[in-house]
């Protein structure tokens, strides 16, 4: 078992001042170990659909400061733009914050909103108890090459404590806000379209309807739906696509016993090493009744079309314009490629991510 590396930071609000007074933030910041000449840092949020951008605001001599508006705490980043990292952090209304953005180290915000000093405590807690973990990890590694096993068998039930304990802490943080965005948050960090279906119900029931209510909530939520959409034996979610020369070809028109949604992209290997298996497969099934459909999430049309030429993947080829942001892939809660959706003819979902003999086996037993 291990603990968990969580991060993020916030924001207060001001009592008896306008209603713009008290909606309004204020970010002070400096840049650390970064080159600054002519850049920008982005400030963005947490949405339900995924990050957006709130602000971009300019460096001028290592300093930024960013001033707006939000009528609610927001998860928040902060980061320059042409770098990885960012600084998370609660914002709040009313609040103003200071923080250092420094290359490949997060770092704590300075601020008294009420959510952001839970969100300090709760960070440093976290890098204290890592730090613990690290130590006793390598206490058992070195009674191991020492050959020490009875000191290496007590260390290691004392590590498996220091993760429990570690985990029981992340919970009662969580508890004691679920009410907010602040729990959610923490709640949502390890959870994404790869998650099961049973540990995002799970995780929502833990939120109270107002922490549901917040967009990290939201976020929960949409992960929820987005799985249910793909669950074994439901209908399939429609969609309308172009082709290769620009027609629209909708999932419901596709008259077919078997039909195998392949989503791929012209610069994923595995996709590419998959597309000899596809030709194979629909050579040998299509006049039985296979239909396989391979819908591209490449944001270069160009690359795609010179791929489905090289690969000869004489099926039907469709483009996700939107590619990973396009309803299509959402629908199909799609989070990384290949991914393998096949249909009946009625279009229920039959089987997920089956490739190779597998996906042969299938498809020759149910024509």
């Amino acid at each position: 078992m291990t603990l968990k590396h969580l991060l993020a930071y916030t924001v207060i609000a001001f009592a008896s001042f306008p209603l713009f007074a008290q909606n309004q933030y204020v970010i002070k910041g400096s840049l650390e170990g970064m080159e600054s000449d002519g850049g920008t840092v982005i400030l963005s949020v947490l949405k339900e659909s995924g990050v957006d951008t709130l602000q971009i605001a300019p460096i001028d001599e290592g300093r930024f400061v960013i001033k707006g508006e939000v009528t609610h705490p927001e998860v928040a980043y902060l980061g320059m733009a042409g770098y990885s990292d960012s600084n998370v952090f609660m914002l709040e209304p009313g609040q103003s914050y200071s923080m250092a953005l420094r290359k490949g180290e997060r770092t704590l915000i300075e601020s008294s909103g009420p959510l952001q000093e839970e969100m300090n405590r709760y960070v440093q807690e976290i890098e204290r108890r890592n730090r613990a973990i690290d130590v006793a990890k390598r206490a058992v590694e070195q009674a191991r090459e020492e050959q020490k096993y009875r000191t290496a068998a007590t260390r290691q039930v004392e590590l498996e404590k220091m993760a429990v304990d570690g985990q029981n802490y992340v919970d009662s943080v969580i508890s004691e806000n679920r009410d907010n965005v602040l729990g959610a948050y923490l709640l949502g960090i390890n959870l994404d379209r790869e998650s099961s279906l049973q540990q995002l119900e799970t995780a929502y029931q833990r939120l109270s309807e107002k922490g549901r209510g917040t967009e990290a909530g939201k976020r929960i939520k949409g992960l929820i739906d987005a799985q249910k959409n793909v669950l074994l034996y439901e209908t399939a979610p429609d969609f309308e696509l172009p082709d290769l020369d620009g027609r629209l070809h909708r999932l419901m028109d596709i008259d077919a016993k078997i039909i195998v949604l392949d989503f791929w992209a012209s610069w994923c290997g595995p996709c590419r090493k998959e597309n000899p298996n596809m030709r194979n497969l629909y050579h040998d099934f299509k006049e039985q009744g296979l239909e396989i459909v391979s819908i591209s999430l490449d944001e270069d049309k160009e690359s795609w079309r010179k791929a489905v030429a090289a690969d000869k993947m004489n099926w039907l080829q469709l483009i996700a314009e939107e590619n990973w942001q396009s309803e299509v892939a959402k629908n199909y809660n799609v989070s990384g490629i290949p991914t393998i959706i096949v249909l009946n003819g009625n279009k229920q979902i039959v089987a997920k991510n089956i490739r190779h003999k597998e996906l042969r086996e299938f498809v020759k037993k149910n024509l």
